[in-house]
Parts: structure tokens; C-alpha cells; sequence
């Protein structure tokens, strides 16, 4: 990413967070749009409840880097089992939220969508800890987000991925 945009979406994030509100990403509804500031280093996978610093809320017709786009009270049976069970939920909830706006997408086309996602975007989620551990409490809530890797996005990122062309 450039200097010059580097230095645009600074400016817009200090702009908007004087409109916006402050809360832990973990706490968002399914829809909610947010500026992450940690989301510039960002690498495949989450952050945890202590990690965390407050983001700013925004309207999704608003300049964002984030959106909500599953909640779960804990972390399912079927994950807890497994390894890295919470990005793995988050994953799969990805996978089918992708799916869910190309419902009649053959294994070519999905692929090729998959390919264009990971281009712009990717996945985080948030979860709590258990008291004095760095260990997932899966009996608390987890967030999972879609995150723009280079730039700020205006809409809802369902909008944007529906557009995307699946067919080269």
C-alpha cells in the first residue's frame, strides 16, 4: 500500500471517529460495520478479548475496514474438539457466507470467488479468554468479521462481493 494511501485513510479515520462510537468489536451485531486500527497487521485469525482496543462503530454507508458477519453465544460442540476451533468456526462461517451470495456458483466459479476475496479481503474474530489465561473460554461469545485488507469500503461487504466476477 502507497504512502499517499496510508495518509487518506488515516485522515478519513480520524474524520469518522468523531461520528462514530466506541465498542469491542466482540460486542457488534451481525451487520455492523467498524473501523479496526489493528486490522493494518493484520494475518489470518483473531485477536483476543485482553488484545483488544475499542472500534469505531460506523453505519455501513460510511468509510469502514470491518464488518460483522457472524455471533455465536459459545463456540459449537462440533469446534471444540478440533484445532484452532474458533478459527476454524470462523473459517466455515466465512466459507458459507460466501456461498450464501453465489447459491448457484459451480466448484469453478466458487473457487474463483474465493480467489477474488482473498485478494481484497479476509477473516478475524474475536473471542474471550479465560480469567488469568490466554486459553478461549468457548462457553463465552465469538465474533467473526470480514476485514478489507487495503482499503477503506463503503457499503455492506455482501454488496460487493455479490459483484464481484466469478466467471474469469
Amino acid at each position: 500500500m502507497s504512502k499517499i494511501n496510508i495518509y487518506v485513510i488515516a485522515s478519513l479515520i480520524i474524520f469518522l471517529s468523531s461520528c462514530s462510537e466506541n465498542k469491542y468489536a466482540i460486542d457488534l451485531d451481525v451487520g455492523d460495520c467498524f473501523i479496526d486500527l489493528g486490522i493494518n497487521d493484520l494475518e489470518r485469525g483473531g485477536e483476543t478479548i485482553k488484545d483488544l482496543d475499542a472500534v469505531d462503530v460506523l453505519t455501513c454507508s460510511e468509510p469502514h475496514n470491518s464488518e460483522v458477519i457472524s455471533k455465536h453465544s459459545t463456540v459449537p460442540e462440533k469446534y471444540r474438539t478440533i484445532e484452532d476451533p474458533i478459527e476454524m468456526l470462523c473459517m466455515d462461517d466465512t466459507i458459507a457466507f460466501l456461498k450464501f451470495l453465489h447459491p448457484n456458483a459451480d466448484d469453478s466459479q466458487m473457487n474463483n470467488l474465493f480467489g477474488k476475496f482473498d485478494e481484497r479481503f479476509s477473516y478475524t474474530y474475536n473471542f474471550v479468554v479465560h480469567e488469568n489465561s490466554d486459553e478461549p473460554n468457548f462457553n463465552e461469545r465469538v465474533t467473526c468479521a470480514i476485514v478489507s485488507l487495503d482499503s477503506l469500503i463503503i457499503g455492506n461487504v455482501d454488496k460487493i462481493i455479490r459483484n464481484f466476477d466469478i466467471n474469469n
